[in-house]
């Protein structure tokens, strides 16, 4: 039975609340709802998430292709729906989707985009334009939409139309033939939803939790949906969906809701383009350092270290004082097999180059503009180690910031590593030994490893090999020459990484691979870990999806969890027991579990 009449119900209880309210005005919160956009439970809307906020979401309320013997309304059900979105650029969303019906079954991966035309003033009405499971291929679901809205006090209506690319006639073509709803937003930490979404009508209740709970930097909410769903038992499920919002910027004023120097520098570039909303204005603290004693003394210091650093090879290199602390930045691109050995230079060149007034010394190492390694020590514990006083300079683990986020006056050189290509080259072995064929059969290739850093926290990379040699086995015709390692372009991947409050960090890779014979893939990968400062605690979680380029092999799925304890003991030994449980889903399934 569809709710066709308690929708008309809710709609004449919203505007009722709405004129008794309408003096209360209240901004309508815009979050990534269940199809991966910013709006309803499944209608987008024609706002957009803010600028710099990322999401996760997860929502029960999964599509299907519908069953003949269930009625046509039925293209819903219970299953997965895993999102990730954020917003790189004022007006822009970009989504991936991951749906389901169970964790060990198939899913469908999603890539969603949506533009709201930022030029339009916010006083008049909102157009947004989208596109959603670009190329769709499993579940058939890529279509585009356009959408209107409104916002009036505490309400904000939204209407729409689409059309489906997919011609297959049981999917849920939810946006031709026009959608629509409304939102009302009565408290910040509440709001009520209802929608036509071209097939179904549905309504939700959508909580919040204060901002100040997490320091403004992480917000949670949930919703609970109800629908004229039909999942095959006449009964009209209860749905849900629980949500993360986070902020990408780290430093000085970059909490939710609030304004910081990137909108502001946008909003100076690109003032014509954005009069979506209200971008504001940045003023940063007002900090005269000329009335610390050692400001002279620190300039002429920190510039000389500056430039030592630079010289020696390191990139992106800032140096900076505040009273008795110095600060070292830096990309370490010279001892990338171990960073302790780029941590033994830079410290040694600052404790024979630092002002004696200097007490503390504070570095962080960063990657293509993320800092992930930041380490404190004390200017005397550290010359008493170097001077072989003590075996330890005690040094600890802070959580690692954006420059933005440390007041002091800086120097910084002019060596970023934005496009400077950088290739290793290193051998790649397979290798079967000890077995009924032979006692070791090698094939050996030359891989060339192409690195490009574009953008903060973004790099291009491109794998080649070229084949040296191979034992007799892995000829052609012989039993291991489809091991054989070939010659030839083997991967060409885009990774972006971010960096979240409460030191976790997440990067995402789309690109295309191919290491094996016959296999060669299309991939989309996530990674999030999370560590804490001390070393002790490490978690990650990897994700990968691979699709298949050649006909009639199967795509697969890869996902592992991984949790790391680090064993600090009293003799001079250290240890640590790590645990990786995964799966992999394609021609067959596998748990792996290993110590």
């Amino acid at each position: 039975m569809k709710i066709l009449y308690p929708t008309r119900f809710v709609l004449l209880s919203l505007c009722f609340i709405a004129i008794t309210h309408a003096s209360e005005e209240s901004p309508i919160d815009t979050d990534i709802n269940v199809q991966g956009f910013g709006g309803l439970i499944n209608v987008p809307s024609a706002k957009s998430i803010q600028y710099g906020e990322f999401y996760f979401s997860y929502s029960d309320l999964s599509e299907y292709d519908a069953d003949p013997d269930i009625p046509k309304s039925s293209f819903y059900r219970k299953g997965n729906i895993f999102t990730v979105s954020a917003s790189p650029f004022p007006g822009v969303e970009a989504t991936v989707r991951n749906s389901g019906e169970y964790m060990g079954g198939y899913s469908d991966l999603q890539a969603n985009l949506k533009y709201q035309a930022t030029f339009i003033p916010r006083e008049w009405f909102d157009v947004a334009v989208g596109y959603q499971d670009i190329g769709g291929i499993t579940n058939h679901l890529d279509s585009v939409f356009i959408v209107f809205g409104k916002d009036w006090n505490n309400f904000r209506f939204t209407a729409g139309t689409g059309q489906f690319k997919s011609t297959r006639k049981m999917i849920a073509k939810r946006y031709e033939g026009g959608f629509y709803g409304v939102q009302y937003q009565p408290f910040d930490w509440l709001q009520f939803q209802v929608e036509n979404d071209g097939v179904n009508n549905a309504a939700a209740v959508k909580f919040k939790t204060p901002t100040a709970w997490f320091d403004d930097q992480m917000q949670l909410y949930g919703s609970l949906i109800k629908g004229d769903y039909d999942d095959g038992t006449e009964e009209n499920n209860l749905y849900f969906q629980l949500g993360i919002r986070a902020n990408l910027f780290q430093g000085f004023s970059s909490k939710l809701d609030s304004q910081n120097y990137k909108t502001q520098q946008l909003g100076n570039t690109f003032g014509a383009f954005l009069s979506d909303r209200d971008y504001g204005s940045y003023i940063p603290e007002d900090i005269d350092y000329t009335r610390s004693k050692y400001y002279d003394d620190n300039v002429v210091a920190i510039t000389s270290l500056k430039d030592i650093l630079v010289e020696h090879g390191f990139e992106d290199v800032w140096v900076g004082a505040h009273n008795n602390r110095l600060f070292l930045r830096l990309e370490n691109s010279l001892y990338t097999r171990n960073p302790l050995d780029a941590l033994g230079v830079i410290l040694g060149i600052t404790s024979s180059k630092a002002p004696g007034y200097i007490s503390d010394i504070d570095v962080t190492f960063s990657r293509y503009g993320i800092p992930n390694l930041r380490l404190s020590v004390g200017s005397a514990e550290l010359n008493d180690f170097y001077e072989g006083r003590s075996v330890d300079p005690l040094m600890r683990a802070l959580t690692p910031v954006t420059r933005d986020e440390v007041l002091a006056d800086w120097v910084g050189a002019n060596n970023t590593p934005w496009l400077k290509p950088r290739v290793t080259f290193s051998p790649v072995l397979t290798s079967f030994i000890g077995t009924e064929i032979g006692q070791a059969d090698i094939s050996m290739s030359m891989r060339s490893q192409l690195n490009v850093p574009l953008w903060t926290g973004a790099e291009v990379t491109a794998g080649y090999d070229i084949n040296i040699s191979n034992s007799d086995d892995y000829d052609l015709g012989r039993s291991l020459w489809k091991f054989r390692r070939g010659s030839g372009l083997k991967s060409l991947v885009l990774n972006q990484t971010y960096q979240f409050p409460y030191d976790i960090y997440l990067t995402g890779s789309a690109g295309w691979v191919k290491e094996r014979y016959n296999e060669e893939h299309n991939l989309a990968a996530l990674q999030a870990t999370w560590q804490s400062n001390n070393g002790q605690h490490r978690l990650s979680y990897h994700y990968g999806y691979l699709d298949s380029d050649l006909p009639e092999r199967p795509d697969r799925i890869i996902f592992s969890g991984e949790y790391r304890h680090y064993y600090r003991l009293s003799i001079p030994v250290s240890m640590s027991k790590q645990v990786n449980i995964g799966e992999v889903i394609g021609e067959s399934s596998l748990v792996f579990p290993c110590i």
